[in-house]
């Protein structure tokens, strides 16, 4: 796939081609972000340079007439035709010479590898944002796309690679590292979010690299692709969604043409492609839905059936429904577009249509009752008598695999008790997908207020904690995510009603997080557009020490942000570092302060 050269304002971004190397150039104000690629043995020279020293935020700094600042060591990649990263390890550097003209780095890439380095050109002020990191820029942070952490500036280019964003894991079934416009959708919502608590302009320039990494990789018919399953590059709609979101983002913050022919284009290109039900419109996961014969390109166990009138292909799934949805509407409003907005109203029927279905309700009482058994934690199921335990063994190994016949028989996806499967057609049930299925839905429930979801919701978040699903999560390496999307579940919800036990929720899965070395979700920095936040933080949030983690639960009613204290050791605060405008109040509702200690596993919340 060849590089394009998008312009944003502020940003642009060149690609020069020599025999052995190329250089893609992010061009951002008076810095500059250089991304080499060597193809064979080459130098590159950073001219003035005379010393170079480790750099707190990962990386090194080059020092002289001249400041560069290298984020990660260069690392030799084999890549296909189409960009996939086939595998990748420490690029030899066969070179290395500090002279009077500056520093000369000599690469020798293996036979059929490249060799990537970037290399950013440093005004003072950058210098100095590299070099002075408060707590909060270095805390761990969970990615929605790659559920990898993101920890200081150096690990944007785990991702961002030669000028487009890929997920920092090799992905099943390929377990080849794709492009996915789902981490850099998540990573700009965290920049973000820095951006508001720090007021660097380190993370306004990284959030240009993302939108033209975005743009950059947009293909000529509007989607974004990305060979994740098949080798033959089909769209994955989530991460093409995504995209839209960095879009209306960026757009949100500087309106601009070249973003808004990208939002046009990609928001097009999943109209076009959207499903029509007899109750409305249904927008897909991936292209390979489209038809039944590529559906079998899938590398997951389906069921052809029509339910709801639905395409065969179409798996209806959900979370890439409810999603879809709420970025066509928000560019409806944003770019006044009427037919996107009537689209986002049927998708919206066809979502409450779906919804409602409560078929055979007696025999998935059963049949759902004994599935519901494997959710229980380890600890509690051994305490089962020996007739529940049998029970258990029957769900698990005998109905799981069947259940999708029964869903395409008796057309329902809400199940008795509140859970949310994922999809009707696909074998299997994916637990995990109860926390991404609940934080979309009330995603939907926030941007369509009109909509009856909040009993939907209210059940799942009931059933999550009931059913031991929440403690469950943590027992497996492949479910461990969830806690991630969860956080934002409570986050989210609790910008929608005050109710103290969602916040106490809420501290729980952040110290869950904390406890399982996941990191923060970036929403919770307030940084997110789509929740109608803006402008800076109203809590001094650099000045927090260590030790200490935070949801801004802000809205336009009123300003409010939980505090969480992690670690081994209590966390002093006191008035120098909270200020002196919000009310601090325990989850009793007592007051505290004006100076306070929180042990590990406390919070509180400031009003």
């Amino acid at each position: 796939m060849t590089p394009k050269n998008p312009q944003v304002p502020t940003a642009i971004r060149e690609t020069i081609s020599a025999s052995h190397t190329e250089k893609l150039t992010d061009r951002l104000e008076e810095a500059e972000c250089l991304f080499l690629r060597f193809r064979g043995p080459a130098d590159h020279t950073l001219p003035g340079v005379s010393r170079m020293r480790a750099c707190p935020a990962g990386g090194w700094l080059l020092e002289g007439k001249e400041n560069f600042w290298i984020p990660r060591l260069p690392v030799a990649r084999r890549l296909d035709d189409q960009g996939h990263i086939l595998e990748e390890t420490a690029a030899p550097v066969s070179g290395l010479a500090l002279d009077g003209s500056g520093l000369t780095l000599s690469l020798a890439p293996p036979e059929g590898f490249v060799a990537d380095l970037a290399v950013w050109r440093l005004t003072p002020q950058l210098q100095q944002e590299l070099t002075d990191l408060t707590p909060i820029e270095i805390q761990p942070y969970f990615l929605w796309g790659s559920h990898t952490r993101y920890s200081r500036p150096a690990d944007l280019y785990l991702h961002l690679i030669h000028g487009w964003v890929y997920e920092n894991r090799a992905s099943w079934p390929k377990y080849w590292k794709i492009c996915s416009e789902n981490d850099a959708h998540a990573l700009y919502v965290l920049f973000s979010g820095l951006a508001r608590t720090t007021g660097k302009i380190l993370y306004q320039l990284f959030k240009r690299q993302l939108l033209l990494a975005v743009l950059g990789r947009q293909a000529d018919d509007g989607g974004w692709y990305h060979g994740e399953w098949t080798d033959g590059m089909e769209s994955h709609f989530r991460l093409h969604t995504s995209a839209l979101h960095l879009l209306l983002d960026a757009y949100q913050e500087t309106p601009d043409a070249a973003i808004a022919k990208g939002l046009q284009r990609g928001t097009e290109f999943l109209l076009q492609r959207a499903d029509r039900l007899d109750c409305g419109l249904w927008f897909l996961h991936d292209s390979l839905e489209l038809t039944d014969a590529s559906m079998h390109q899938s590398p997951f166990q389906w069921l052809p059936c029509r339910a709801f009138g639905k395409s065969v292909g179409n798996m209806l799934v959900l979370n890439s429904h409810w999603d879809t949805t709420v970025a066509v509407d928000r560019g409806a409003g944003l770019l006044e577009e009427a037919a996107w907005r009537e689209a986002a109203a049927e998708a919206n029927r066809a979502t409450e249509t779906v919804l409602a279905a409560t078929p055979a309700n007696w025999l998935y009482r059963l049949v759902f009752g004994l599935i519901a058994l494997s959710f229980l934690p380890t600890e509690q199921a051994a305490t089962l008598p020996l007739w529940r335990r049998a029970l258990k063994r029957l769900g698990w190994k005998y109905l799981i695999p069947r259940f999708h016949r029964l869903k395409c028989r008796f057309p329902r996806l809400v199940m008795p008790g509140g859970y949310l499967d994922r999809a009707l057609c696909l074998k299997g049930i994916s637990t995990a997908y109860q926390a991404i299925n609940v934080m979309d839905l009330v995603r939907l429930q926030a941007r369509f207020p009109q909509l009856k979801l909040r009993s939907y919701i209210d059940d799942a978040v009931a059933f999550t904690y009931r059913s031991g699903l929440w403690q469950r999560w943590s027992e497996d390496e492949r479910t461990r995510y969830a806690y991630g999307f969860w956080a934002e579940v409570l986050h989210r919800l609790c910008l929608l009603d005050p109710d103290p036990a969602l916040r106490s929720w809420l501290a729980g899965t952040m110290a869950k997080l904390e406890e399982l070395e996941l990191g923060q979700p970036p929403g919770l920095l307030g940084g997110d557009r789509e929740r109608g936040i803006t402008g800076p933080s109203n809590l001094d949030l650099h000045k927090l020490p260590p030790g200490i983690r935070i949801a801004d639960l802000s809205t336009p009613a009123g300003v409010e942000y939980l505090l969480l204290g992690v670690g081994k050791e209590p966390v002093r605060l006191n008035a120098e570092v909270l200020g002196t405008e919000l009310a601090w109040t325990d989850p009793e509702g007592r007051p505290r302060g004006p100076e306070f200690s929180l042990q590990p596993g406390q919070w509180v919340v400031g009003r």
